[in-house]
């Protein structure tokens, strides 16, 4: 198997991909307590995964004794959930074979539903915004009872704000969310328990093509730029997509705009566009950059008490 210099399958020790970081290779045998010296044996909380890999994880060293029920993971997770938080002691990598990556329709999206079997009040999430707090989820947040999955796509709920608690993993519609098989998570009933989520693009986008006057689908190869976000822990500020050319989505809680003397765009040049708000408000706008030069830009967040400054680089290709 060819494996390119930067696929690896990485553990975290903190949540969010934070912390001591160790990368794996795949290979016949598993990683024991002693090969994880980096990040330490019980200390992983989260876990980056590339397409078309697996990893499988034990609670016990299996240098040492019996490796108990494994399980298997093959997706990035902010957050292994409280179940295998700080337990994972042994990994095994590997790379599928027969992995096909799956179509996309570009009008499926994944939908909440206040009630069972997708009634009640909906809610569409936009690909543009891959992680959901609370906040972003208003009314939904605890309330949802049923998630539409499209094929090519992928749900991770958590019962806590922030991407924290018990751990769902949803591939595929769920008419009810009181039972549900645990994979990674202590319960089988999320019913108007989840309260923050990520969502996750695993297929290549099917489109029209019409430049020829014909109908026909073509596959786009690489991931859309123009479809990821960003979580930042620090703030409980979502921002993307990131690189744009176009518009940048910027979201911020009440609790931290409380905290905000200034938010300005630092571009090449030393240009700087000024970002209006107002304090005790949540923070949901748009920022143009169409017209930004290409390179290297910076979000930029002043708080009032002048303790730090939160910068965050935006790419403008």
């Amino acid at each position: 198997t060819i494996v390119l210099d930067d696929e690896r399958v990485f553990l975290y020790q903190d949540i969010f991909y934070l912390g001591n970081s160790q990368g794996f290779y795949p290979e016949n045998e598993p990683y024991t307590a002693t090969d994880l010296e980096t990040i330490g044996s019980g200390q992983m909380s989260s876990i980056r995964v590339p397409r078309g890999w697996k990893a499988t994880l034990y609670y016990e060293d299996l240098g040492k004794s019996d490796p108990g029920q494994p399980i298997e993971i093959n997706f990035d997770t902010p957050y292994i959930g409280d179940k295998w938080n700080d337990k994972v002691k042994s990994v095994k990598i590997e790379k599928l074979k027969d992995y096909s990556v799956p179509e996309i329709s570009k009008n499926e999206k994944v939908t909440l539903f206040i009630d069972g079997d997708f009634k009640g009040e909906q809610k569409e999430l936009e690909g543009d915004i891959t992680y959901y707090t609370s906040l972003l989820l208003e009314e939904f947040s605890g309330t949802i009872s049923s998630i539409k999955v499209p094929a090519g796509w992928r749900v991770i709920g958590y019962t806590e704000d922030l991407f924290r608690g018990d751990i769902i993993l949803l591939n595929s519609n769920s008419t009810d969310l009181t039972t549900q098989t645990p994979v990674l998570s202590k319960s089988t009933n999320f019913n108007d328990k989840i309260k923050s989520l990520v969502v996750q693009k695993i297929g290549n986008y099917v489109e029209e093509n019409v430049s020829s006057g014909r109908s026909g689908r073509s596959i786009r190869s690489k991931r859309s730029i123009e479809k990821e976000a960003t979580f930042s822990t620090e703030t409980n500020m979502v921002y993307g997509p990131n690189p744009t050319t176009g518009y940048l989505n910027l979201q911020c809680s009440e609790t931290f705009m409380n905290k905000v003397s200034k938010i300005y765009i630092a571009s090449p040049g030393g240009a700087e566009k000024l970002i209006s708000f107002k304090n005790n408000q949540k923070l949901n706008i748009k920022i143009d950059l169409s017209l930004k030069v290409a390179g290297i830009h910076f979000l930029i967040v002043e708080k009032l008490d002048g303790s730090r400054r939160v910068v965050k680089k935006i790419i403008v290709p």
